[in-house]
């Protein structure tokens, strides 16, 4: 879906960037974690197009369709070319099971921006005890192997719960993913009702078990770090019914899914006033966070839960563990430097350790580092430093530190305005015979001298030209815990 710096400054601007429309709560699935409600609803033909003909107008560019499943609703097609024309980034969210021939040519004729699809098991048992269909997983396959051989893009995730936690742990899930060549998506929240009942609940997971899947995905660990990074740099903030609506099947407004009440009914002859309708919600939304006790709070953005959705996924006492959990899972696994080591000039780094991932470092201005500057609005990475945290942003090729105070110039050892840039990614060590060479001499001194190479990460080497050959002159070792400048 669009998004970037474009997209942040049309949310600056106010402008209605994103929609979501659920077309309808009837679904062929019977979930048993599902928070809609029995009665069946879907949004009119007539309706569909007034509101697509006002976002149009409004500016809006990404629209998801959603359900319910949307492949139930019988005007799906004629809602989706509506759309399409109009030339809205569209994603559909389905659980795929209705995708068939006619489906896949609509697709491929006029292709989604992706289709997102929830995998709510990994065989026939498993999806008919969960969902009561229980050919389900059998049905999943067939429409995965339509869209792949029509080249439409497809996403996959499944809500982690009780059921299926097991097989999430353990990696099932992951390697269904990969076979398909994405990563590995997951969605903790399990919601409350829209009626009220909350029986849902009882299939939610534990703070515990939730950190364990968090801890094992790369990407869930780098947001969760960004996150952490951002901590006393920024506040909640509710965009909801400013820059995203959501409309539910009976065709009413609201600033987003959580929102259950005070939703205004769409007119296309009142757009005005449910604008301003929704703009007094989202006040409200914000000032019911500010006079809660997570304003301020140092886990709040890894919490990150807006008042209104706080009731539907999670009591107050788990929300605030789950949040300190995650706070101690970031900082247990925050890279941690006791000091900073230049290399003297002459001498070449030799890496000891050769799956380390990112240690050598060059001193570099960043006034007029155009891919630096990129990557001013987010803090993406968090380094400790003589016991300061410093955080930093994530370039194509590097790391960069920036020494934007006297005390994270004090501590990275460079001046207030400039940048240590770390090398993503440091070359195999034996990519060369020279270098491999090199590192089998480095590793018999130390060896000679009883040192464990284990200890140490990188050593700088000095070499000098005999008659014959290039010898080693003199070595620097480097502990492992040295933040090294190259």
């Amino acid at each position: 879906m669009f998004d970037g710096p474009v997209y942040i400054d049309l949310v600056k601007k106010g402008v209605l960037v994103d929609a979501t429309m659920e077309l309808t709560s009837g679904c062929n699935l019977r979930c048993k974690h599902c928070y809609i409600d029995a009665r069946q609803r879907r949004i009119s033909l007539e309706d569909a197009k007034n509101i697509i003909d006002t976002l149009y107008n409004e500016g809006t560019i990404n629209l998801t369709l959603t359900g319910g499943e949307i492949f139930t609703h019988p005007d799906f097609e004629e809602i989706y070319r509506y759309a399409k024309q109009k030339g809205f980034i569209i994603e559909l969210k389905t659980n795929a099971l209705l995708i068939d021939e006619a489906i896949v040519k609509l697709l491929a004729s006029l292709p989604p921006e992706e289709v997102n699809i929830t995998v709510y098991g990994l065989s026939d048992d498993e999806y008919g005890t969960f969902t009561g269909d229980y050919k389900g997983f059998s049905k999943l396959q067939n429409a995965l192997s339509l869209l792949e051989n029509n080249r439409i893009n497809f996403s996959l995730y499944v809500v982690s719960n009780k059921t299926n936690y097991s097989r999430i742990a353990n990696g099932d899930y992951k390697r269904f993913f990969n076979q398909y060549g994405l990563e590995f998506a997951f969605d903790n929240d399990v919601l409350g009702g829209r009626d009220g009942n909350y029986d849902q609940l009882q299939y939610r997971l534990s703070p515990e078990e939730v950190i364990n899947i968090e801890k094992s995905s790369s990407a869930c660990m780098e947001i969760m770090r960004a996150r952490y990074a951002g901590v006393g740099k920024e506040e909640f903030q509710c965009i909801g019914g400013i820059n995203k609506i959501y409309i539910d099947p009976d065709s009413k407004i609201h600033c987003c899914l959580f929102d259950e009440e005070d939703s205004v009914v769409f007119s296309k002859d009142n757009w005005t006033y449910i604008r301003s309708e929704l703009k007094k919600r989202n006040e409200f939304i914000n000032n019911l966070y500010q006079k809660s006790k997570c304003v301020h709070c140092e886990r709040e953005l890894l919490c990150r839960q807006c008042p209104l959705k706080w009731k539907r996924v999670i009591d107050k006492e788990e929300r605030c563990l789950l949040a300190q959990k995650r706070r101690e899972l970031i900082e247990e696994s925050t890279v941690e430097y006791s000091n900073v080591m230049p290399v003297p000039n002459n001498y070449k780094m030799i890496s000891l350790n050769i799956e380390f991932p990112h240690m050598a470092l060059r001193e570099d201005e960043i006034d007029n580092s155009q891919e630096y500057e990129s990557q001013l609005s987010d803090y993406d990475v968090i380094y400790k430093v003589n016991g300061t945290v410093v955080h930093g942003h994530k370039g194509k090729y590097f790391y960069y530190l920036p020494a934007v105070d006297e005390e994270s110039s004090h501590a990275l050892g460079i001046p207030k305005g400039h940048a240590l840039k770390i090398l993503k990614k440091i070359d195999n060590v034996s990519d060369t015979i020279q270098a491999f060479e090199q590192y089998k001499l480095v590793s018999k001194i130390l060896e000679n001298k009883s040192l464990v190479a284990k200890t140490y990460s990188y050593v700088a080497i000095k070499m000098k030209e005999t008659s014959n050959a290039f010898v080693v002159d003199s070595i620097i070792i480097y502990p492992k815990d040295s933040m090294v400048i190259v």
